[in-house]
C-alpha cells in the first residue's frame, strides 16, 4: 500500500501496532472471547518498523508507552492510551526508541533515530536534550549501556552512511567504525572475553557481521553471502559456558556462531 496510511496502536493483552485503516470488529474470530480490546490510538499514518517501548519515565509508578511513526513523530502515551506528548522530527521514525537515565537525575531519557539523519535525545517531558547528525538516514535502533565500565552510559547506533557511531551520554561522538555498506542492524553487546568491558556486535549490508571492542577496534568479522539487516541475539544455548551469536541474512539463512578461542575472521 502506498501513500498515507492510518495506523492504530491496539491493546489486547499485548501492545500491537497495525496499519489498518479501520478498527476490525472481529480482530480474532476463533478466539475472540479470549481477548478484550482495552484501547487503540490512531496516528493517521503508517507505523512500519518502530516498536513500542514501555517504561516508567517519570518515576511515578505509572508506565508510559513510547513509539515512532512514519509521519516523523515520536509519541508518548499513558497506560490508558491517552496522548501525553508528541515530538516532531523531519523524517520517518523507523528506529525503536530506547529509554535510559543518561544523566542520573532519576528520570529517563528517550533516544531514537530518524530518517532526517539525526539521533534524538528527549527528556520525559518531550524537551530536546541533544541531537547528533549522521550523514544518512537511521533505521538502526540505539543500544545504551556502560560499555567501558566507567559508570557512564554510552549510545551505539548504525546509519545508512555505513558507520556505527559510539556517543557519550551528552551525544558527543567518541568514535565511529565504517563498514562497506549501510547499517540497518541494531548493535548488541556482550562481554565475550570476561575483561569487564563489553564487545559490540552488529551486521552490515556488506554481508558481514562485525565485533568491535569498546574503543571501536575490530576484533573479528564473519562474512555471509547477503545483506545482514537482522540484529544479533546472544545467549549460551547449550549451557557450555560459551556465548552463541544468532543472526539472519537476507538470503534466508539463520546463523549460529560460537566464539571458542581467539577469533579469526570467518566466512559463511
Amino acid at each position: 500500500m502506498q501513500g498515507k496510511k492510518s495506523s492504530l496502536v491496539t491493546i489486547l493483552e499485548l501492545i500491537i501496532i497495525t496499519s489498518a485503516s479501520y478498527l476490525p470488529s472481529n480482530i480474532i474470530t476463533s478466539y475472540s472471547s479470549a481477548f478484550t480490546l482495552k484501547w487503540f490510538y490512531n496516528t493517521d499514518f503508517g507505523i512500519s518498523f518502530s516498536s513500542p517501548c514501555i517504561m516508567n519515565l517519570e518515576q511515578d509508578n505509572e508506565k508510559e508507552i513510547v513509539f515512532g511513526s512514519d509521519n516523523g513523530k515520536i509519541y508518548c502515551l499513558n497506560s490508558y492510551g491517552k496522548e501525553k506528548w508528541t515530538y516532531l522530527t523531519n523524517g520517518d521514525i523507523k528506529s525503536l526508541p530506547i529509554v535510559a537515565d543518561l544523566n542520573s537525575d532519576g528520570f529517563s531519557e528517550i533516544v531514537v533515530g530518524s530518517y532526517d539523519n539525526y539521533v534524538y535525545c528527549l527528556n520525559h517531558l518531550d524537551r530536546l536534550i541533544w541531537k547528533f547528525k549522521t550523514n544518512e538516514e537511521i533505521l538502526s535502533s540505539p543500544c545504551i549501556a556502560d560499555i567501558d565500565r566507567d559508570n557512564k552510559l554510552e549510545i551505539m547506533v548504525g546509519s545508512y552512511d555505513n558507520k556505527l557511531y559510539y556517543l557519550n551520554q551528552d551525544g558527543l561522538p567518541k568514535w565511529s567504525h565504517i563498514t562497506g555498506n549501510a547499517i540497518y542492524s541494531s548493535p548488541t553487546i556482550c562481554d565475550f572475553d570476561n575483561d569487564n568491558c563489553y564487545e559490540i556486535v552488529f551486521g552490515s549490508d556488506d554481508h558481514t557481521l562485525f565485533c568491535l571492542d569498546y574503543l571501536g577496534l575490530l576484533l573479528w568479522s564473519y562474512q555471509t553471502n547477503d545483506k545482514i539487516w537482522s540484529s544479533p541475539a546472544i545467549a549460551d544455548l547449550e549451557n557450555d559456558g560459551l556465548n552463541d551469536i544468532l543472526f539472519g541474512n537476507n538470503e534466508g539463512n539463520l546463523f549460529c556462531i560460537t566464539i571458542t578461542g581467539t577469533p579469526n575472521s570467518g566466512k559463511g
